[in-house]
């Protein structure tokens, strides 16, 4: 008895430490996060999604099963859950120091006969996960897997846990406590004590030792990694539900622009890294990353979370009557996020794909960060590649990354009998026809197919000639975002002269900007992305398809028609009315996790040196699924397939077209 009262005395001792170092830790994040600059979007709204994002992310753990982690996401969702209910179990524990005799019985028999029977067998499914997730960790080494101090120290403790609770069970089943506890009851048989003097003592020792395990792990939570359990609440609730898109930069009032600084991210830019669990999954899906280029998406966030542990402090000593120092003023052992970070190729590597985006289990937001980076390097130092550069200039000068004369823009309708908007006036839709359709010589033909598509639908269309310009997208994607707002007033006010509400675009990046973006500058309507339109063309009964494509076809997913705007079934929908169901192939990164083409995020205009070139990796994986014909949906797809085939010696063996040019040929 007077060694319980000793046991119980050191607990409380520990107790009282544990709270006070957790409370001082969450303390010192928080205010890490309050000098951080505001964040531009509006993360309440739409409460009743946000609660149910929230609980499908956390208890349904969807995201970490997601392909191709769905094996082991399995094992994380039941080491979770099994945390889950095991927590009466912990409570009644930390109770137990001041009320020996506490228990969550008084829930009623049928309650508590359910809550032990589970808590049994998920402490068991615990057992097993953690020892497989050591076997993974240490023998199998995945290579997105990094080994952490704290890895090993917190399977440890929750294997302390599992443990202990089992050896508690044990120890209150021989001394009569009734529970529905088989796992335990079976250990009891095999390894539990013969005396009633031995149980108490196996119950004293694994008590005090649950729960001395459990107020260690508690504090160590906001120390390491594990930080996740608790952020990741946070941080999945107020994520972006207004998908991938940058917000307008204030030129009016501020004079620096982009981040090389800490705090120069918003606060939910640096929540991200507290969630971050460390898992790497962004990094192994990132093309950049599986292609030999400098760019980790996943080390980005954890050194991001190191460099805040660092410079908060550093920062918030140079704060003078609560203002922190000027972006332009240096801060003593504070140095710049470009080179540290991440290096310029680094920077440069970013696709904007998303794939980092999907996968994360806490929806932390990569490709903000890095375009937030790059708007650093291009509109404050200059510091830019040389072609970029170049696509600058021609945008600015042309309105096309081509650098082609902007008088030549409707050149590829001459012969179409195409109206035009300045003489129309007004029509149902505008057909926006993008710099590719206007400039590129293999994308003209596309953008014909789709004319004498829309021709033979009867649609009411017209398109702006030499009065559009370029959407600005790779402008914005590349960091150049004064250049990019000044395509976008430019074009608002050409679409609301016209008062166009409903648009069809062929291109996957001018749909995402029209769609996403341009209402920031006052123009609202309906975006169609082409292949939306036909398919519905094809459900209206408008144009009729004969289903006689005998190639084995397999259809390429774009990144921003795909991932970021959830297009995925409208095109094999499309190419179901052509091709054979047995013709249709499917490659092994497919739909949301389909591999990048390599030209999003502005890299269309980069010269690729570091690595294997992207689309050669895309190209291999569609010519091993044994295709005839690889499918596209997005000029910059086209182009990069082109290459990616030329590349690999195939491009006689193997056609390459967009669904617009094979729905023309099925109407024949």
């Amino acid at each position: 008895m007077e060694s319980l009262v000793i046991l119980r005395v050191i607990l409380a001792i520990l107790a009282v430490g544990s709270a006070y170092v957790f409370v001082r830790r969450a303390k010192e994040l928080i205010s890490y996060l309050q000098i951080c600059e505001k964040d531009p979007m509006d993360r309440t709204s739409n409460r009743d999604f946000r609660i149910k994002e929230t609980l499908k992310y956390i208890f349904a753990q969807i995201c970490s099963r997601k392909r191709p982690y769905t094996a082991v996401g399995i094992m994380h969702t039941v080491i979770f859950w099994g945390f889950m209910l095991l927590f009466p179990t912990a409570v009644e524990a930390v109770l137990r120091i001041i009320f020996p005799h506490f228990s969550f019985a008084f829930l009623g028999s049928f309650l508590y006969g359910l809550l032990t029977l589970l808590q049994d067998f998920f402490a068991a499914g615990v057992f097993i996960a953690i020892i497989a997730a050591l076997i993974r960790r240490y023998v199998v080494k995945p290579e997105r897997v990094e080994n952490h101090w704290d890895a090993p120290v917190i399977l440890g403790l929750i294997m302390g846990v599992v443990i202990t609770f089992f050896g508690m069970n044990m120890g209150e089943l021989r001394l009569g406590h009734e529970a529905l506890r088989p796992i335990s009851s079976l250990l009891l048989g095999i390894f539990g004590p013969s005396t009633e003097t031995g149980a108490h003592a196996l119950y004293a020792t694994c008590w005090f030792l649950h729960t001395a395990i459990l107020l260690v792990f508690l504090p160590l939570l906001l120390y390491s990694k594990h930080l996740h359990i608790i952020a990741s609440w946070p941080n999945i609730y107020l994520q972006n539900l207004e998908g991938f898109k940058q917000f307008r930069m204030d030129f009016e009032n501020t004079e620096f622009f982009g981040v090389n600084r800490v705090d120069q991210f918003s606060w939910k830019d640096l929540l991200d890294t507290y969630a971050c669990t460390y898992c790497n999954r962004c990094t192994d899906l990132c093309p950049a990353n599986k292609t030999g280029k400098p760019l980790k998406p996943g080390k980005m966030i954890q050194d991001l979370r190191e460099i805040l542990l660092e410079d908060a402090p550093k920062i918030m000593a140079a704060m003078k009557d609560g203002q922190k120092p000027s972006p332009e003023e240096e801060i003593e052992g504070v140095e710049p996020l470009v080179g540290r970070l991440l290096d310029k190729d680094a920077i440069w590597a970013c696709t904007t794909c998303g794939a980092c985006l999907h996968i994360c289990p806490t929806r932390n937001e990569h490709p903000q960060k890095i375009i937030q980076l790059r708007r650093y390097l291009a509109l404050m130092e200059g510091d830019i590649p040389e072609e970029m550069g170049l696509a600058f200039r021609n945008m600015e000068n042309n309105f096309n990354p081509w650098g082609v004369g902007f008088a030549a823009r409707a050149d590829w309708a001459e012969g179409l009998d195409i109206p035009l908007m300045s003489e129309k006036g007004e029509a149902e839709y505008l057909l926006w026809v993008g710099c590719a359709g206007a400039y590129d010589d293999r994308y003209k033909k596309v953008m014909k197919a789709l004319v004498e598509i829309l021709k033979a639908a009867g649609v009411d269309f017209a398109i702006l000639g030499t009065e559009e310009k370029c959407c600005g997208d790779s402008a914005r994607r590349l960091g150049n975002e004064y250049l990019f707002e000044m395509l976008a007033m430019e074009n608002v006010e050409l679409l609301k002269s016209y008062n166009v509400k409903k648009v069809i675009v062929a291109c996957p990046h001018g749909y995402h900007v029209l769609k996403h973006e341009y209402p920031q500058y006052g123009w609202e309507g309906e975006v169609w992305h082409h292949t939306e339109f036909i398919l519905r063309l094809i459900n209206e009964g408008r144009i009729k398809l004969k289903k006689g494509l005998a190639l084995k076809t397999v259809y390429h997913d774009s990144c921003y028609l795909g991932r970021h705007n959830g297009i995925f079934d409208e095109p094999r929908k499309v190419l179901a009315n052509v091709v054979p169901a047995e013709k249709l192939l499917e490659m092994p990164r497919n739909r949301e996790i389909s591999f990048c083409c390599g030209a999003g995020g502005g890299r269309m205009w980069l010269e690729e040196t570091i690595g294997k070139r992207i689309n050669v990796e895309r190209t291999e994986e569609a010519i091993n699924t044994g295709a005839e014909l690889i499918v596209t949906a997005c000029p910059f797809c086209l182009t990069m397939f082109d290459d990616g085939l030329k590349n690999k010696g195939k491009e006689e063996e193997i056609q390459l077209k967009d669904i617009a040019e094979i729905v023309r040929e099925a109407m024949e």
